[in-house]
């Protein structure tokens, strides 16, 4: 046999190179091709996760909102069937027929703008200018209103006050009934779910402001 050309040499390192080339990049393309199924398939579980944690959160904020709810109706509905020099919040939460929870204060604002009864010690003060009495006088209805979080005239503290409007018998505007609900409450619950420090939870309104964090 005669030994191989130069030309037939180089051919056959030509392709033992290509063909090593070749499944180099095999390798890659199976590599990148795994990468990418699994990259997929965490994102879809923590997507998953992330849906079922939203709806647990939706669901604790909705109750705690309907809680509150239920003590703005009852506050209001207390007004309306006392006098209102007879309306004693604080008595009422301390012989249990409101509970409290983790709600600032509750409260009266008079037809005119003046806090009228309230769950805390207080002084008479203006809040004719705050919106979440505002948007009552001005319109009618009864639509339950949440406000931007503001620190508070009479508690002292950061409140998101929900309010409702005080209808009287004859049709006429009789004030708003307040609760303010904390929060730092929802802060609170948030951050109890030790979900890592990379992830940030937020309250956030329809009107695109941050109630909690």
């Amino acid at each position: 046999n005669l030994p191989p050309t130069d030309a037939a040499t180089d051919r056959t390192g030509r392709a033992i190179l290509l063909s090593g080339a070749g499944l180099v990049l095999l390798g890659w393309v199976v590599a990148i091709a795994s990468v990418t199924a699994d990259r997929r398939s965490t994102l879809a579980v923590a997507e998953l996760d992330l849906r079922n944690t939203t709806r647990a959160y939706a669901e604790h904020v909705d109750k705690t909102l309907q809680a509150g709810d239920q003590a703005l109706r009852f506050v209001r509905a207390e007004y309306l069937r006392r006098q209102p020099q007879a309306l004693d919040l604080q008595a009422d939460i301390a012989q249990g027929d409101i509970i409290q929870a983790d709600f600032n204060q509750l409260g009266i604002i008079g037809a005119d703008g003046w806090m009228a009864a309230s769950s805390m010690p207080f002084s008479r003060v203006d809040l004719s200018e705050r919106e979440h009495f505002c948007v009552h006088r001005e319109s009618q209805g009864d639509p339950l209103f949440l406000s931007k979080p503001v620190l508070g005239k009479v508690s002292g503290k950061w409140s998101l006050q929900m309010t409702r409007r005080i209808t009287l018998p004859d049709g006429r505007f009789g004030g708003v009934a307040v609760v303010s609900l904390a929060p730092a409450y929802f802060s609170r619950f948030f951050a109890a779910a030790s979900l890592g420090q990379d992830l940030e939870i937020a309250l956030v309104g329809l009107d695109g402001i941050v109630r909690a964090s």
